[in-house]
């Protein structure tokens, strides 16, 4: 009996498969990474890799003993991370979007109302945004650098279409086609499409928003900005 121990724990494919498992099992341990970001997926693919080698490779004999213990919970642990992530991904996409929805909206009916100044404040990170309406006034007049990107924010083709049409105009949401997050921001790209009147003709404006905030921390909240639209490209 003591023998037979010794045999197999000098086994050198025993000794491989160990070291395959404990591998694979640190590598599942990691793998929530990938609720963060899909650039970790490698992660929970390389667990199920390792396990699964660990497990198979055993000697038949062996795969009934102890051995299969740690190969089997990493592989485990890895497939239901595999299975959980699309799902949490998903999730999170649809509350970005639910929070986004309302925001971009906001935007769009502030420039067709002209109230260009506050909508080029939300366009801005936090850390370059006024306090209040007295500050704003006259953060624009006495930095040049924040007033010339005022003015070609003013001239930009979107600004000019939604000031043309009017807050009279119908805004109408079109869905979100691309979310992403990491450790350090949020950012969902939004369309929309603007239908109203102007110059006697009725005229649809098709717009697409990204709008991004920094990661929410403990203890400090995180504010949306648009940093980036445009009229999108009809097919």
């Amino acid at each position: 009996m003591q023998e037979s121990i010794e045999t197999e724990s000098d086994s050198p494919q025993l000794e491989q498969m160990r070291w395959s498992a404990i591998l694979g099992l640190a590598l599942a341990a990691f793998s929530f990474l990938v609720l963060i970001g899909p650039a970790w997926w490698f992660l929970p693919v390389l667990a199920t890799a390792c396990c699964g080698l660990a497990l198979w490779g055993l000697d038949p004999e062996l795969r009934a003993r102890r051995h299969r213990v740690v190969p089997l919970l990493g592989l485990c642990l890895s497939l239901f991370i595999i299975g959980l992530a699309p799902t949490a991904h998903f999730s999170r996409s649809r509350h970005l979007e639910s929070l986004c929805k309302k925001y971009g909206r906001e935007w769009i009916e502030m420039v067709m109302r002209k109230q260009l100044h506050e909508a080029h404040q939300m366009s801005l990170p936090m850390n370059g945004r006024a306090i209040d309406h007295d500050s704003m006034l006259e953060l624009y007049r006495s930095t040049q650098r924040i007033d010339q990107n005022f003015m070609s924010f003013e001239q930009n083709t979107v600004v000019r279409h939604l000031v043309l049409l009017g807050e009279t105009a119908a805004i109408e949401y079109e869905g979100m086609t691309e979310a992403q997050s990491n450790d350090e921001y949020d950012a969902v790209t939004l369309h929309y499409s603007v239908v109203g009147t102007a110059d006697g003709a009725e005229r649809s404006v098709p717009l697409s928003l990204v709008l991004r905030r920094m990661r929410p921390v403990a203890g400090r909240s995180s504010h949306w900005e648009v940093p980036n639209f445009e009229i999108r490209e009809q097919p």
